[in-house]
């Protein structure tokens, strides 16, 4: 069996469970912004789309994308302020970050959540010191699944790694989209936040159902 050298990982439903910090920050913002939060199911639906701007206007779909800017913002400011406190890794989490870099592994996490929530939550829970290569949404950056993400963001910190020693792990469209876009190999994080039947359509070449089950491929 093939073996891959680095393992880009997600964030949010990867190995953070971030979805009480979504649904507080989500309802927060909205009532800030003069709006009733919608049910939870539905909420729930927008976690994992790749970007808040697509979160808000499925949530409320009458709000114009080129509104959503004082929701983006009120979200963050909530999420930083009350909800990130809510978030925490799924279980396993360390021990298996702790076992992938003892077999020699490289880590990195590829997310499309803002960048400084991203550092904060994982000092937070004190992951930082896993990963060689911390990748979040900064405004003019590309960001997944734009390949221009790899190619401008993650490889030049990895100049003697090829694409095929690459494992993208994580829950959403946007990491099944982007391995595909690189040619590497995806892992679908079955246990995470993204509509998993149209993700498995993707072929991803690995599932798991716990991140613990990375192991399983060292």
């Amino acid at each position: 069996m093939h073996t891959y050298t680095l393992f880009c990982v997600d964030f949010d439903g990867t190995i953070m469970d971030s979805m009480p910090a979504f649904l507080h920050s989500v309802r927060g913002a909205a009532r800030r912004l003069g709006r009733t939060p919608p049910p939870e199911a539905h909420i729930s639906k927008a976690m994992g789309m790749g970007s808040l701007t697509k979160c808000f206007t499925f949530i409320f779909p009458d709000l114009p994308e080129e509104q959503t800017g004082p929701w983006v913002t009120a979200y963050r400011d909530i999420y930083r302020e009350e909800g990130a406190a809510l978030a925490r890794p799924y279980p396993g989490v360390v021990e298996t970050l702790d076992a992938l870099l003892a077999a020699g592994k490289r880590l990195a996490v590829t997310s499309n959540k803002g960048e400084p929530l991203l550092r904060s939550g994982l000092e937070d829970h004190n992951l930082l010191q896993y990963f060689e290569l911390v990748i979040g949404e900064v405004p003019g950056e590309p960001k997944k699944p734009d390949p221009e993400t790899w190619r401008r963001r993650v490889a030049p910190h990895f100049p003697e790694l090829d694409v095929q020693d690459v494992l993208v792990v994580g829950d959403g469209e946007p990491d099944m989209a982007f391995a595909k876009a690189l040619g590497a190999a995806a892992c679908l994080a079955t246990y995470g936040y993204g509509p998993m039947e149209r993700l498995k359509g993707y072929n991803p070449a690995f599932q798991i159902d716990t991140f613990s089950d990375i192991a399983n491929w060292l």
